[in-house]
């Protein structure tokens, strides 16, 4: 590891990056959400400064639909893709 590579953080800081860290492998099954928590996905909105990625999503969601389509044919009619 060269000197560019190296940080000098604070015992807290590193610390709390830890439990980030760990906070973004954490799995929660959907059936073991509370009543609450489900309610509160429920009513959350996106504010509207996000907007302009709605269409980002849905191009990659019809890309991704489109490639699915083309495999799905190519497996099971025997054409290449």
């Amino acid at each position: 590891m060269s000197d560019d590579d190296a940080v000098n953080v604070s015992t807290a800081e590193f610390h709390r990056n830890a439990r980030l860290r760990h906070r973004d492998r954490r799995v929660i099954v959907a059936g073991e959400l509370s009543t609450h928590q489900v309610d509160a996905i429920r009513v959350a909105h996106v504010p509207d400064q996000y907007a302009h990625l709605d269409e980002d999503i849905e191009e990659r969601m019809n890309a991704t639909m489109n490639l699915n389509s083309i495999l799905s044919k190519a497996l099971f009619d025997g054409t290449s893709a």
